[in-house]
């Protein structure tokens, strides 16, 4: 009697203990790495996206993670440089085992985009350029598309009974691709015609030549892609007596220095109306207003669209992963891709969904401002 209870005794530990074991079995965390610039001109944007990033990853985890596994994020800083991106990328891999990269802007995403394709990683990137997504089955782009802006403000200028049209903008891919799409869209429509086209360099400052070669073919608008510069843009409009010329622009209060009282008082006046994307301020839903809220209480300062945009995507992204890893904690790539293409989602920065190139495809917003806030312009 005595031995069958040892006996029994032995086999309640052993089956405790075997269950201890199992449930102290670590489980693989979800690894994504992030390229980032976290410093230098643009940091306000790398500073947007890592906040959408961590505070998705703290809600994820805070309720359970994916499939019980936890989501680690690790940014890095590329300084908004490319060859700094590399490095980046080559740690993010080898060190840290990511199983899938994070990417903004164009110069640095093109830079790693090699590594990642020799390493058949995935990766989601945020930029107006959708080539390096159409080139890769792993590679996805979400962020705005100069082309379909283009295409909005060109139907909504021949709705506003444009006519006589000048364009000044920056020589650079997006500028081009978001002025062309709207001339087609305005020449197409047999309403209106175009007067005269400047275009200036990045790094120019002074617009007053070819401003006042716009005033003297008297255009009824002007189409304007000076993101970089909107601030030193609207100035020199004024300076010249052309704000009574209304402007139509391309995400004008991109940069800080184009969002202050003084120019979105220049706006007001002038009757401006901008391409925007993701939400707008003055316009928030539900929805928005709960996001900004949590974020706010968090970072202590206003998100932008940038912000709503990683924050959706990271909801999205992690439970594709979390369907797509397998038990050693490696993604399948091609799980991955082919469940991305086929997904759909509806967050606080709108409707997104990939084509099968990987390229999403986002609202076009337009706005303008009232009572000194950008508002949706109907």
């Amino acid at each position: 009697m005595k031995n069958k209870i040892i006996i029994v005794i032995v086999l309640i530990v052993l089956v405790v203990s075997v269950i201890m074991i199992g449930n102290s079995k670590p489980k693989n965390d979800i690894k994504i790495g992030a390229t980032l610039p976290l410093t230098g001109p643009l940091a306000f944007i790398g500073q947007a996206y890592k906040n959408g990033l961590t505070l998705a990853v703290e809600e994820i985890n805070k309720n359970g993670g994916v499939d019980g596994k936890k989501i680690t994020l690790v940014n890095e800083d590329n300084q908004g440089q490319p060859n700094v991106a590399v490095t980046n990328v080559q740690k993010l891999l080898a060190n840290d085992k990511s199983s899938m990269i994070l990417s903004v802007f164009t110069a640095p995403t093109q830079a790693i985009a090699g590594v990642l394709a020799d390493a058949k990683v995935p990766m989601l990137y945020y930029s107006t350029l959708a080539t390096i997504a159409e080139g890769n089955d792993l590679f996805f782009r979400d962020y705005f598309d100069s082309k379909d802006l283009g295409r909005s403000l060109g139907n909504y200028m021949v709705k506003d009974g444009v006519k006589k049209i000048a364009y000044l903008g920056e020589k650079s891919d997006a500028c081009e691709d978001y002025y062309l799409e709207a001339k087609k869209t305005i020449l197409e429509s047999g309403k209106g015609i175009i007067a005269v086209e400047e275009r200036f360099t990045p790094e120019s400052t002074d617009f007053r030549t070819s401003l006042l070669k716009i005033k003297d073919s008297k255009p009824d608008g002007i189409i304007s892609c000076t993101w970089r510069k909107s601030d030193i843009f609207m100035k020199q409009l004024k300076e010249l007596g052309m704000l009574n010329i209304k402007t139509y622009q391309e995400v004008s209060p991109f940069l800080p220095n184009g969002d202050t009282d003084e120019i979105r008082g220049l706006y007001q006046e002038n009757g401006t109306i901008s391409t925007w994307y993701g939400f707008i301020n003055g316009s928030m839903n539900e929805s928005q207003k709960m996001f900004r809220d949590k974020y706010f209480a968090r970072f202590n300062q206003e998100p932008i669209s940038d912000s709503a945009f990683a924050y959706d995507d990271m909801f999205l992204i992690s439970k594709i992963m979390g369907a797509c890893t397998k038990a050693d904690g490696i993604l399948d790539s091609d799980c991955f891709s082919k469940t991305l293409v086929k997904s759909e989602n509806i967050g606080v920065s709108g409707k997104l969904y990939f084509n099968d190139k990987g390229v999403s495809k986002r609202e076009s917003l337009l706005m303008k401002v009232v009572d000194g806030k950008w508002v949706k312009a109907e």
